[in-house]
């Protein structure tokens, strides 16, 4: 398998050979339905480096706390294969949730859509909301008032301290990473709300905050925008994104339209006649009238 990188983003590869923290290639769902945000709640090194032991992955990861890097964007998977970011698909909130298959989990018994298999990925480090019962100290390494959560600036966190907006180089480098997997033709459908968006639209029940209202509200929108505004116009023969439909998609399509034509030709035909009747009717009573 030839990795898929992006030209110009660093890569540092967590996957080890493509064995472990993302599955196959054969795992995966091309072109994708959707580019999903995330935060990390503290600092990307548990997640970006291949010795911190955890198993899990994300395409990109971007180093937003000025400590190591200042914003640097980092692509640690592939995006031939499928990152373990999204985890499961709880109360989503996603319209194209719809079109993600559901497949036999040996883990749970049963039957589940995977929010991994459509979707490419971006964990951005930074908290969004007030930490959990972990300490900051634990995944930056730094004093915990050295940090802020990012939200609307200078209003005040629970805690009463002063949050801040979201740096500018880090909504940058999200745009970066957003725009090269459309840019690459590796997308299904084209930029839009429903097409980018973040972890909380999948998950409305665990992540309901990733990312925050603030983030929602001020710059998803200025993402979307901007990826739009600058994304080719492309014949859709030239995309892979737009890719031919596959023979069973077309079939069905073509079923679809035959049948939808043989329906309005048959009311048609209805409406033809039951003008005809009320012609004939017309024309009894004026013959009566006469």
């Amino acid at each position: 398998m030839t990795p898929l990188l992006v030209d110009g983003i660093k890569f540092v590869d967590v996957t080890k050979g493509g064995t472990e923290r993302c599955w196959n290639e054969a795992y995966s769902i091309r072109p994708a339905l959707g580019f999903i945000h995330h935060f990390i709640q503290g600092g990307r090194w548990w997640i970006g480096k291949p010795d911190t032991g955890c198993n899990v992955s994300s395409h990109f990861t971007i180093d937003a706390n000025d400590l190591e890097g200042n914003g640097e964007l980092w692509q640690n998977v592939p995006l031939n294969l499928v990152a373990w970011t999204n985890g499961g698909i709880n109360r989503p909130t996603w319209p194209l949730v719809s079109e993600v298959p559901f497949h036999y989990s040996k883990r749970k018994g049963r039957k589940i859509q995977d929010g991994n298999r459509p979707t490419f990925t971006c964990e951005a480090a930074g908290f969004v909301v007030v930490p959990y019962s972990y300490s900051k100290e634990k995944w930056l390494g730094l004093p915990a008032e050295t940090y802020h959560v990012y939200g609307e600036h200078n209003v005040p966190d629970k805690f009463g301290r002063a949050m801040k907006d979201f740096p500018e180089h880090l909504i940058a480098a999200q745009i970066e990473c957003t725009m090269a997997t459309f840019d690459l033709g590796l997308m299904k459908y084209d930029p839009s709300e429903e097409t980018i968006t973040g972890h909380f639209a999948l998950d409305s029940v665990n992540r309901p905050h990733d990312p925050n209202m603030h983030w929602r509200e001020k710059w998803l929108p200025h993402i979307i925008s901007t990826v739009r505004g600058k994304q080719p116009k492309l014949p859709d023969s030239s995309r892979i994104a737009r890719a031919e439909m596959t023979k069973a998609e077309a079939a069905a399509l073509e079923a679809n339209l035959r049948l939808r034509k043989r329906i309005e030709t048959r009311k048609d035909r209805e409406k033809r006649l039951t003008l005809v009747g009320i012609d004939r009717r017309l024309q009894r009573v004026e013959r009566v009238l006469n």
